[in-house]
């Protein structure tokens, strides 16, 4: 009996681990068309037409929190950016964090997201074809690991 009620609470435990986890995401995209036009002997002639995909910047996550007793709850995040482009790689390439919070605030260690982050280039129009904006000049890096504490 009691190898029976120990295989039900293990069996039972993924189910309570999950039960407030959220799922989320967005899906930007687009279609791209750029020309390459060539002027011959004074005469302007179309010389090569690109279409293409275009992602603008999706991503899903996975964000949970578990009461952990006297106002303290444990939160976590993975976050990836996903393009319908099928040009991203990697797991947990935005934000991917563990954490506490409470009254006092919130504690999280992991790849945290700065002010910088959705800024990822300096023209703010949304284009994957850097011919047809400022898309080559970056202002952030990678992600490094991190902590951080906010009040």
């Amino acid at each position: 009996m009691k190898k029976s009620l120990i295989a039900l609470s293990l069996a039972a435990l993924p189910v309570a681990a999950f039960a407030d986890v959220t799922l989320y995401g967005q899906i930007k995209g687009g279609v791209e068309v750029s020309q390459t036009k060539v002027k011959v002997n004074g005469v302007t002639t179309k010389d090569h037409t690109k279409t293409e995909i275009a992602d603008f910047g999706s991503r899903i996550g996975f964000k949970g929190h578990e009461h952990v007793g006297n106002n303290l709850n444990a939160i976590w995040k993975v976050e990836q950016k996903t393009s319908i482009a099928g040009t991203s790689s990697g797991w947990g390439n935005r934000e991917a964090y563990i954490g506490l919070e409470g009254g006092f605030g919130t504690v999280r260690a992991g790849k945290i997201a700065t002010q910088l982050d959705d800024m990822g280039t300096i023209d703010p129009w949304e284009y994957n074809n850097n011919a047809l904006g400022l898309g080559v000049f970056t202002r952030t890096g990678t992600k490094v690991v991190s902590a951080r504490y906010d009040t």
